[in-house]
């Protein structure tokens, strides 16, 4: 029921949007940081020509949708790299917000609990899901990438500004979020 959502986001608008972009799903801030809505970008189902495509679209809005509503408490950043920029370096400063790392962190404790149910979280088991298509190189980074030492202590090498790793994070989180996505329970995203 709309009634029972917290002040602030009952009555916020939800857009469908056909969008430039290959964005899923954009959780939108007023400019006081106060959650403004949601806006789907219907541009990918221009594109979708069978049922399994349509199902598996689908599939990965439902963790998109996770993923943006944890944004609601939780702002991100924009993935906007400068012209030129050092691709790691825009990688971290996208990945290191605690929003983006709660939020990249929700949609694989969705995908975890689905496909492990009732189990803790095993790295492993969680690097085997990355290969499905709503995962992204975002993903990757958090659960691979940056899970090895050596790539971890190259770019605290380069970058000392960066002293905790994005992927300890994430794994903090998943193992935070899993339980809301237990066989009794419903998932809360934010605080």
């Amino acid at each position: 029921m709309p009634n029972n959502f917290p002040q602030g986001i009952a009555g916020q608008p939800v857009r469908f949007k056909l969008t430039s972009d290959d964005s899923r799903a954009q959780a939108a801030h007023d400019g006081n940081g106060q959650f403004a809505g949601f806006t789907f970008n219907i541009k990918p189902f221009q594109s979708l020509r069978t049922p399994e495509q349509i199902d598996q679209y689908v599939q990965a809005l439902s963790y998109s949708t996770h993923h943006e509503a944890e944004h609601i408490y939780n702002p991100g950043a924009d993935y906007d790299p400068e012209e030129g920029e050092d691709p790691v370096l825009s990688a971290m400063n996208y990945m290191s917000p605690e929003g983006e790392a709660r939020a990249h962190s929700r949609e694989m404790a969705k995908a975890y609990a689905q496909a492990h149910p009732n189990q803790p979280f095993d790295l492993a088991k969680g690097q085997q899901l990355l290969a499905n298509p709503h995962f992204n190189n975002t993903h990757r980074n958090y659960f691979q990438g940056l899970a090895d030492p050596k790539k971890w202590a190259s770019i605290q090498q380069k970058y000392p500004q960066f002293t905790t790793n994005p992927h300890d994070q994430a794994v903090k989180y998943v193992n935070e979020f899993l339980p809301q996505y237990g066989p009794n329970s419903t998932a809360t995203p934010g605080k």
